[in-house]
């Protein structure tokens, strides 16, 4: 049988008895031999194995490696020919000038570099710092600098509130002062953490006067609503009763004192001491220098000094008053000691202006009982701090024994034109040209004694410039007004007295008591009408000022009145005075106790009741009661009152008197502004014997209650 050679297709051509052939598989070809090799872990997956885990296989198996140089293999920063910087400072950035090549970490080391300080964890790239513009150690949010820059300021927190202020911190203790001390957005009673002993006592307050009655509220922070840190209100239900308020002369006891007729100037509760004894507060002179509405304050002890030479003293305005049991001590405050043996320095001193043109206020006074009552006036800068007058800015000591040389003198502005404020002075007893005419001395601003002008009095004895006094501008031109008092003129009676007023720019030239614009004459013989005149302001509300004249020895009523006393108030006019007869003055003021001088001294407060008209004050210094003796009262008028005649004490709508023997309330009174920035305007009053060295007492406006 022979084999079929042919291919597939081709079988069926076969002899059919054939046997069928059988298909042929071809062999495959040898497998080659598998070689092994060690394969190590590499558990870390840093591309390095683990020396000492090793399996053998043909193929390199899942989660190994060919090498065998992982120095730890659960660590992927930690293999060979890793570099690694030192991070002293544990931040997580390394200082890259100690970079060293080791598979496995050295101690303190790191990956990361850069650092710019490897001594100070929080300075490192991209950490921000904080301006510490306080230096408490807190930082301010927002203020920001880069913690690698100038962090000589800064600090790397910004957790301080106010960055303006060291005592506020997040370490600071919260304190009852309406801060957050603590920064934790809690402020005095509302933080559980404040601190106790900066909280006070405090009363219900229901009339929101702050005063409390008895009913005790708590320990709170200060300015709790509804509730005050001192208690003895009469009436919590009427905010115009309290223990420190204005008692008008009425039914109502205002102050809670026990009494509704008076009001003791012990019950003002702040003022200052005398600088020094000797008169104390007898001589007063008040004015707003920089327009904040609170007065500035000179006041004197004329017995003052080593020698009682006398003494003045400044206040500036915005000194917030004590208790009156000292002289206030604030570097602001200044003294100026006289240089004449009891030469009474200080008697009326007043602001003068800016004399000599320098820009700085002036002050100026008379000693005019030195040189054996001859008198010196001086005038000196408030800048000069020697605590004397030698390097006054101007001296002049009068050339005639007992002429009171400068006992008053005024400011009239600058009515030469010159840019340097003018001033008056007066020698009361000035007998150069008659006995004791009396003179007023006008001095030009930056004059000197050979620049002066003098103006003589009428009459021998008429002592013509006892009073001088700024009376605004009665009568609407727009000039100041000028009242020259001569208590002694016998023009209508014997000692009727009179007041010469002189627009202010005449005084510049000679002038004589014939030349005035306006003489208004005292009411009655001995009436010494003119011992005091004041300008009060505009009393009846008609735009004009008005004139106050006392006359302090007038009895209208008899014998059993001599000496008790008057104010007159005399209305400013436009077109003139029909009368100037004090007898027929707008208002007629008589004091109805015997030997009282009432009117010697007069005080112009302001509006102290916010009625929009100007109020007066007289005082009446010898005033006693039944057991002491010149304890002195005050009696206030107010603006509101019609023509006519008030009798003192019962019309008054104000008294104020004094708590003890030799108190002498009554003399010096001036304005203060509006101390208390409540629309009202206070006032000074002295008691130059209260206490060792006399007081200060300042006295709030309040409205009526009538």
């Amino acid at each position: 049988m022979r084999a079929c050679l042919l291919p597939m297709m081709l079988l069926a051509a076969c002899s059919s008895d054939a046997e069928a052939p059988k298909r042929v598989t071809p062999e495959a070809p040898p497998e080659e031999p598998c070689v092994e090799a060690a394969f190590h872990a590499d558990v870390d997956g840093d591309g390095h194995g683990d020396p000492f885990v090793i399996v053998r296989a043909c193929e390199m198996p899942t989660g190994f490696v060919a090498s065998a140089d992982d120095c730890d293999d659960t660590d992927p920063e930690q293999k060979p020919g890793q570099v690694w910087m030192r991070d002293a400072d544990g931040d997580g950035f390394g200082d890259d000038s100690t970079a060293v090549e080791s598979c496995l970490r050295p101690v303190g080391y790191g990956l990361v570099g850069g650092d710019c300080d490897d001594q100070d964890s929080a300075r490192m790239p991209d950490r921000l710092w904080f301006i510490d513009g306080d230096d408490d150690g807190f930082g301010d949010p927002d203020a920001p600098v880069d913690s690698c820059g100038d962090v000589t300021e800064a600090v790397s927190n910004d957790l301080d509130c106010d960055d303006a202020d060291w005592l506020v911190n997040p370490d600071a203790e919260e304190v009852c002062d309406l801060i957050d001390n603590d920064c934790d957005l809690l402020i005095d009673d509302a933080d559980e953490d404040v601190d106790p002993f900066t909280q006070v006592e405090l009363y219900e307050d229901g009339d929101g006067d702050g005063w409390g009655s008895d009913v005790y509220v708590g320990l709170f922070c200060p300015g709790l609503e509804g509730a005050a840190e001192q208690r003895g209100d009469c009436d919590d239900t009427d905010a115009r009763i309290h223990p420190e308020r204005l008692d008008y002369y009425d039914d109502i006891d205002s102050n809670c004192d026990g009494t509704d007729d008076v009001f003791r100037i012990s019950s003002a509760p702040t003022g200052w001491a005398g600088m020094e004894n000797g008169s104390f507060s007898a001589n007063m002179d008040s004015r707003d220098l920089d327009g904040d509405g609170r007065y500035e304050l000179l006041v004197s002890s004329i017995g003052g000094g080593p020698d009682d030479e006398g003494v003045v003293g400044f206040i500036p305005g915005d000194l917030t008053p004590g208790d009156r049991s000292e002289w206030p001590t604030d570097a602001r405050v200044v003294t100026w000691t006289g240089s004449s043996f009891d030469g009474a320095f200080g008697t009326n001193p007043r602001f003068a202006g800016d004399w000599n043109g320098d820009g700085v206020e002036d002050i100026m006074s008379g000693a005019p009982d030195a040189e054996d009552k001859t008198g010196i006036f001086y005038v000196v800068s408030l800048d000069d701090v020697s605590g004397g007058v030698d390097d006054a800015l101007f001296t002049m000591v009068f050339s005639h024994d007992d002429a009171y040389f400068g006992a008053d003198s005024l400011a009239l502005g600058d009515v030469t034109g010159d840019g340097m404020a003018d001033v008056i002075t007066a020698a009361r007893k000035d007998d150069r040209v008659g006995p004791q005419r009396g003179s007023v001395l006008f001095i030009p601003g930056g004059g000197t004694t050979s620049d002066v002008v003098v103006h003589n009095g009428e009459s021998n004895y008429d002592l013509f410039g006892v009073a001088l006094g700024d009376l605004g501008d009665i009568d609407g031109d727009g000039v100041l007004d000028v009242g020259i008092g001569a208590p002694y003129c016998d023009d209508l009676l014997t000692n009727s007295g009179a007041v010469f007023v002189f627009p202010a720019p005449d005084l510049a030239t000679v002038q004589t008591p014939s030349d005035a614009a306006a003489v208004f004459l005292g009411p009655d013989a001995q009436a010494r009408s003119g011992t005091a005149v004041k300008g009060p302001g505009d009393i009846d509300g008609d735009g004009y000022d008005d004139i106050l004249i006392s006359a302090p020895f007038y009895d209208n009523g008899g014998p059993e009145l001599e000496d008790a006393g008057s104010a007159f108030l005399q209305l400013g006019s436009s077109t003139g005075w029909t009368s100037t007869s004090l007898g027929d003055a707008h208002l007629k003021i008589y004091d109805t106790a015997y030997d009282q001088d009432t009117g010697r001294y007069l005080g112009t407060p302001g509006d102290i009741d916010g009625d929009g008209r100007a109020d007066m004050l007289i005082g009446s210094y010898k005033w006693d009661t039944d057991e002491l003796n010149q304890v002195g009262r005050i009696f206030g008028v107010l603006g509101s009152h019609p023509a006519g005649t008030l009798t003192l004490p019962d019309d008054a709508d104000l008294v104020i008197v004094g708590t003890d023997q030799n108190d002498y309330v009554g003399r010096g009174m001036v304005p203060a502004g509006d101390l208390n920035a409540d629309g009202l305007d206070d006032f000074w009053v002295g008691s130059s014997g209260a206490g060792p060295t006399g007081a200060l007492f300042l006295i709030e406006g309040a409205e009526v209650p009538f």
